[in-house]
């Protein structure tokens, strides 16, 4: 049996086949999308205290309560992690 005997098999379609787009491909397609979303959404700035354990982004309620004086900024997720903070369960940072 063939991959496109198959691949109609498993949609019930033979125009999917016909398309020129493997579903393999289909979800590569999307994977690449949601990486870039991903990506998208870890940019920062980030804002944390020196004396807390979390990172949050600027809009966060919990953001808004850092003392200027404990104030830290980073440019983005990975950053934040590096120095040790854990993402915000409320804004999900």
């Amino acid at each position: 049996m063939s991959v496109h005997e198959l691949q109609s098999q498993h949609t019930g379609d033979e125009s999917a086949v016909d398309s020129g787009i493997t579903e393999v491909e289909r979800l590569q397609q999307r994977i690449a999308i949601l990486e870039q979303k991903l990506q998208g959404a870890c940019v920062g700035p980030f804002w944390a205290s020196n004396v807390g354990r979390h990172f949050h982004r600027p809009t966060c309620e919990w953001a808004q309560k850092i003392s200027p004086w404990n104030f830290v900024q980073f440019a983005g997720h990975e950053e934040a992690v590096a120095a040790g903070f854990r993402p915000c369960k409320t804004c999900r940072s």
